[in-house]
């Protein structure tokens, strides 16, 4: 069985716990040995941080040797005839993956077969596009870019390789983005659909679904984003880019749902958490100014973004209903009990997704009223949920690092707010120089900081009082 990762910070502390449960004979010293046999020895940690930081010089020292290659068949590419291009390109890709395969398996240097493959997968991607150069093949160069992940992505899944994720992820975004932004809104598949990297869903999730297998949080990390990324080039693909920021608060709001998915404590939802509240701080950051609002209330063509809104609500509202029937079916589910008991820890996701419907609907019922009856008639309301907003996120972040003792999080809350009320002061007291008034809000922002400190200190101590009491009866 494979050994569970531990720190040396951990481990010291599991060995004073079991000296503990020895002394007062909660475990006896045979159960001692069995469970540190379970966590792998300090020999095995220290090895394993060393592969993280050879991973990363193996992959800086193939990129450089891939440049030197590349610089001198750039040298002698005019004086060879297109066939010995071809089966030399051919030639150098079949020779380091097959050195990596023999590296990997025969030799049982799994180090050193990661530079043969990542290199050959270097290697395979110029050949791509040296060959379109031969033949005159680049009327669409995302494809090529395509093409390139679909020969890294499989021995990225295969071959267990953190590496080659890397390498996959950062082709499939750079393919996304050129086929969204570059050439999806120009062309349009069978039944009127625009080119919008529909395979990149499916790609990603068989990522994560390897990710969730080999219990890899680093490779969650790469393609959750990738995943938003996606996401948020939707609108540009279905020519809706004209305000896709609605669109880009849902898509946070996804994330934050997903997260919550996950059972508290687990290191897979770090990830979805992270970048989902990245995106809704940065989308409420922005509709916090009023003069955000003023312009997303007259745009004239509303059907676009209307339809946006609405599939946005919709895949949300499916993934929070699928969610909820898996986890009420499952026996040992957390959540047994009624819907409301189950959307309570989904309650920031959900009104991420109820503000951002509700914007796009009243930007479209309000929009002819801003000529009329001046701009802070129609951009008031909005205005101000969105202030609630900020100061929402900000305390629901404070309130998870409480629940589950995380200071990461608690301190981007505390830092998430510090900006609200430097955004509010600059935007109602910076031309003023009302002195005063920005001074009674830095007292209350301080204040209410200072409130939750008090109230996370004591919470602590009371639970560090239960736990003690539990230890001693």
């Amino acid at each position: 069985m494979e050994k569970r990762p531990l720190s040396q910070t951990m481990r010291q502390w599991l060995l004073d716990e079991l000296d503990l449960w020895q002394d007062r004979g909660l475990v006896k010293e045979d159960q001692v040995g069995a469970i540190l046999d379970i966590y792998e020895t300090p020999t095995q940690s220290s090895a394993r941080k060393q592969s993280i930081a050879i991973y990363a010089l193996i992959g800086i020292a193939a990129m450089f040797v891939a440049l030197a290659v590349f610089m001198l068949v750039g040298f002698t590419w005019e004086f060879l005839p297109d066939p010995i291009k071809c089966i030399f390109l051919l030639a150098v890709i079949i020779a380091f993956h097959g050195l990596g395969f023999y590296l990997r398996y025969a030799w049982q240097a799994k180090i050193f077969s990661e530079f043969a493959f990542f290199f050959g997968s270097l290697m395979y991607g110029a050949a791509i596009g040296l060959i379109a150069h031969i033949f005159h093949l680049g009327d669409h160069p995302p494809d090529g870019i395509w093409w390139w992940a679909m020969g890294v992505a499989p021995l990225a899944l295969f071959l267990d390789t953190v590496l080659l994720h890397m390498l996959a992820t950062a082709l499939l975004a750079t393919w996304v983005g050129m086929e969204m932004i570059g050439w999806g809104h120009r062309e349009f598949l069978l039944l009127g659909l625009p080119r919008a990297a529909y395979t990149l869903p499916l790609l990603a999730g068989m990522g994560l679904l390897w990710a969730y297998q080999k219990r890899s949080v680093i490779t969650v990390g790469l393609y959750v984003p990738l995943l938003a990324w996606w996401i948020v080039l939707l609108p540009f693909a279905w020519r809706g880019e004209e305000n896709p920021i609605l669109v880009i608060g849902s898509a946070g709001a996804l994330l934050l749902m997903l997260s919550e998915l996950h059972p508290e404590g687990s290191k897979f939802a770090i990830p979805y958490r992270l970048y989902g509240s990245l995106l809704c701080m940065g989308v409420l950051s922005v509709l916090s100014f009023h003069d955000m609002h003023r312009d997303l209330g007259r745009i004239r063509d509303f059907s676009i973004f209307l339809g946006q809104s609405f599939a946005a609500t919709a895949v949300s509202g499916g993934v929070f209903a699928v969610a909820f029937v898996l986890q009420t079916r499952r026996a040992e589910a957390a959540y047994t009990r009624p819907l409301y008991a189950f959307a309570v820890r989904q309650w920031l996701p959900l009104s991420m997704v109820v503000l951002m419907l509700f914007l796009a609907l009243y930007y479209a019922a309000t929009h002819e009223f801003m000529d009329q009856r001046g701009d802070w008639f129609v951009t008031l309301v909005p205005t101000i949920l969105a202030n609630f907003g900020m100061v929402g996120l900000a305390f629901w972040l404070m309130m998870y690092g409480l629940r589950e003792d995380r200071g990461f999080p608690a301190s981007g809350g505390v830092v998430f707010f510090l900006l609200w009320s430097i955004f509010r002061y600059a935007e109602w007291f910076g031309a003023r120089g009302e002195v005063l008034g920005a001074a009674c809000m830095f007292f209350l922002c301080g204040a209410a900081i200072f409130a939750f400190a008090m109230f996370w200190h004591v919470r602590k101590k009371q639970r560090e009082r239960s736990e003690h009491e539990r230890a001693t009866e």
